[in-house]
């Protein structure tokens, strides 16, 4: 399914404005809605229902670029299924806790990421000898050689006897033992990567460039980016596509998203397609 993403590099949506009667005339990195038949209305509301029949979405482009347009469509094609908003979530790193026994001979600790990538995964290995040391010792020791460790994908520290191993956001690792270690209680806390964070919405955008946007001997000039290093709100409509059924299947609808700046205001897509009522 493709993907098309349009950004409003603020937290206000801007209002409905009956003197932007195009897309060119939006400002940069700001998202409206036009009734595709009668763009002399100007840019919609959108928290409240629409009367227009056919309608696009469009963002303003920095100076020289074309606006960025989504095809139009019909306000009846869009169900209450195909519309969802999602605002930001906060990443929280995995967290790993493994607790050392003492005891003698070689202590073997692993780690393997696995949210990236196809084997072998990245992985670090440690190993620290047990004799004459007490669990805090042996977990110190190891903490300091996965630090030390590459690839560098986590970070451990010691906590009262306990290792503790923190993965960087956005990745997901698995702990495994071997020879001493075998039976040292592990326990893990899941990570959570969030949601309209700006490695997501960034990758996003590189996605809706097109697969081929990095091949430079084909396609030497880069688009142009408006995804800021900021939290974003988002919100998506299904959109039905005009591909016929005997073309492609898989290429039925089309995601159109708009990230807006959290905390997103002016944007109420249940609303605007009459899905729901407006708020008192």
């Amino acid at each position: 399914m493709s993907k098309q993403l349009l950004v409003n590099n603020a937290n206000a949506v801007p209002a409905a404005d009956e003197n932007v009667n195009s897309p060119a005339d939006l400002a940069e990195g700001r998202v409206a809605a036009f009734d595709a038949d009668n763009f002399a209305g100007g840019t919609l509301d959108l928290t409240a229902p629409v009367e227009a029949e056919n309608i696009i979405f469009a963002q303003g482009a920095a100076e020289g670029e074309d606006p960025i347009m989504s095809q139009a469509f019909k306000i009846s094609d869009i169900k209450a299924e195909q519309v969802n908003e999602q605002e930001y979530v906060a990443p929280v790193a995995q967290t790993t806790t493994l607790t050392p026994e003492a005891g003698t001979g070689f202590a073997y600790v692993r780690v393997v990421r696995v949210d990236a990538g196809f084997k072998p995964h990245e992985r670090i290995t440690v190993e620290v000898k047990l004799d004459d040391k007490t669990p805090a010792e042996i977990a110190e020791e190891l903490a300091n050689k996965i630090n030390k460790a590459r690839p560098n994908f986590v970070t451990a520290s010691e906590d009262t006897g306990t290792l503790v191993i923190t993965g960087e956001l956005g990745t997901s690792f698995e702990t495994q033992t071997d020879k001493e270690a075998v039976g040292w209680e592990i326990e893990s806390t899941a990570p959570n990567f969030g949601n309209g964070t700006y490695e997501q919405v960034k990758h996003i955008e590189e996605i809706a460039y097109g697969g081929n946007y990095t091949n430079r001997i084909y396609l030497p000039v880069v688009p142009a980016s408006y995804v800021e290093n900021t939290d974003y709100d988002l919100f998506t409509v299904r959109v039905p596509t005009n591909t016929t059924p005997n073309i492609s299947s898989a290429n039925k609808y089309k995601d159109l998203i708009i990230a807006v700046h959290n905390a997103a205001t002016g944007i109420d897509l249940p609303v605007f397609f009459g899905h729901e009522e407006p708020s008192a």
